[in-house]
Order: structure tokens, then sequence, then C-alpha cells
């Protein structure tokens, strides 16, 4: 017997292959259908709305500030897990500026600041250390419930070198990470 013939009625001549090609038509749909839906993954921040929002940060960096680079510019994204020592997940979104101002640590945190509450972003001093006294903290309420965070520091290389950072932690499951 042919191996063709296996899978088609006897007899079926075209009626038995149009059933067999339509067979494997409906379950490569099927297949396809799973597929997508693995990568619809929920939580997220559908379309970058609140990535958009941290990077608005950049118009508080102030005026006299110089060497501005962005040194951290990462919107949302998937990551699969990798084997049993992760969980798959979505990372947070983070953006961040470096820039060089000679003016005092207050004169900076108060630039800043003005331009952050114009924004609708809260200050909320965070205590660091008892040597380095409290770092510049803003919130940010997001649709949700959730809050984006916005801080503000000198760098260890320089008196005048400053980080400036605002990241938001997506809903949904979280990366655990791999490494």
């Amino acid at each position: 017997m042919p191996a063709d013939t296996l899978w088609l009625p006897q007899g079926g001549g075209r009626l038995g292959r149009v059933l067999g090609v339509g067979s494997l038509l409906v379950a490569a749909g099927l297949l396809v259908a799973s597929l997508l839906a693995l990568n619809n993954h929920p939580g997220g921040d559908p379309g970058h709305k609140v990535f958009d929002q941290l990077t608005k940060i950049r118009a508080a960096v102030p005026p006299g500030a110089t060497a501005v680079k962005v040194q951290n510019d990462d919107p949302v994204q998937w990551f699969p897990g990798c084997g049993s020592a992760s969980r798959a997940g979505w990372g947070g979104e983070l953006y961040g500026i470096d820039f060089t101002d000679p003016s005092s640590k207050i004169a900076v945190v108060l630039d800043i600041n003005t331009v952050l509450e114009r924004q609708g972003w809260h200050p909320d001093p965070t205590p660091a250390t008892p040597s380095q006294g409290s770092l510049a903290h803003w919130y940010l309420d997001i649709e949700g419930g959730r809050r984006a965070n916005a801080f503000a520091y000198p760098l260890r290389r320089g008196p005048h070198d400053w980080y400036f950072t605002a990241s938001w932690q997506t809903p949904g499951p979280q990366t655990e990470g791999c490494g």
C-alpha cells in the first residue's frame, strides 16, 4: 500500500486530498495562534507611554550643566528565563543622565526640583547614609497605582559630576535575570 493512502479514505481521490490538506492548514493555524499567544505577556509598558514620561527628566538637567550624556536609555523588554536558575519576566525601565555642573549641591537639586514638580513629580528626600545626608528623590504616580522614581546624586569621580535617573518597574511577571 502506498504511504499516502494511509491517511486518505479509500477511494477518496480528490476529496480525500482536500480534507487532508484542510486538516494540515487548520493544525498549522492552531500552532501559529498558540505561538502568538505565548508572546502576549501581561504587563509591560504598551507603546512605551511610561518610558516617554521618564525621558522628560532630560528637561530638568540644570541649565548650566555641561558634558550632558544619556547613559541609560532602556525601555522595558521581556526577558526569557534561562534555565532553572531564573524566571522569565519584564525588566524595569531606566533612563539616566550624566552631567557636570559647577553649582552647589543645593542649587543643582533646586534646579532639578523646579522642573520635575512642573512635570508632576513629587519630592521625597530619601535617607542615604549618615555621612551622605539625604538623597534627592522624587516620585511620579503612574496609572495603575505604581510609582516611577527619580534620583539625583553627585558621583565620586568629582564634586561637580552628577547622575540623574528615572526608573519604573512594570506590572506583570518580573525577570530574575540570568547570571
